[in-house]
């Protein structure tokens, strides 16, 4: 007789805890932020927002250093590869997700959304030839730093 007395104890606090647990989630504002996280303390029933920074995925460098002619205007380059990057990973173009910075002859592409490495060098590829120097200027991988692309002139 003993047991069921505690087994019904054991029961009725249980249920409480749930129920408690139910009013503090049933109290929680639905928000549309997606970079909102939301953690419950049942002990203090709190309610704790927490603001997550978006992660950078993927970094790359492109250098045009080599070229010393000035035929490729890294401005240019940049809008470019910002627009064709946008449309290829699916975001806006005004979207902060993907960001380019060009300082001289460097461009750093920073973006949220993992692409691939290959990626790039195609619309590097594709940039060259739209200009017409993809015969004299050449697409390589960096020899010491994996994630970055060289332009160099090619020999004759």
């Amino acid at each position: 007789m003993k047991s069921c007395n505690t087994s019904n104890i054991s029961s009725s606090t249980e249920s409480t805890v749930v129920q408690t647990e139910s009013r503090i989630y049933s109290q929680i504002p639905i928000t549309k932020n997606v970079s909102q996280d939301i953690t419950v303390t049942p002990s203090a029933n709190k309610i704790v927002l927490k603001n997550k920074k978006k992660k950078i995925q993927s970094r790359y460098l492109v250098q045009c250093s080599n070229i010393s002619d000035g035929s490729i205007d890294t401005d240019n380059l940049r809008t470019f590869l910002h627009n064709k990057l946008a449309s290829k990973i699916g975001i806006g173009l005004n979207d902060n997700s993907l960001m380019l910075e060009a300082k001289g002859t460097k461009i750093l592409v920073k973006c949220t959304v993992a692409f691939k490495k290959s990626s790039l060098k195609y619309f590097l590829k594709k940039f060259l030839k739209s200009k017409k120097l993809r015969r004299s200027i050449s697409v390589n991988a960096h020899p010491n730093i994996k994630t970055a692309y060289i332009l160099n002139i090619k020999n004759k």
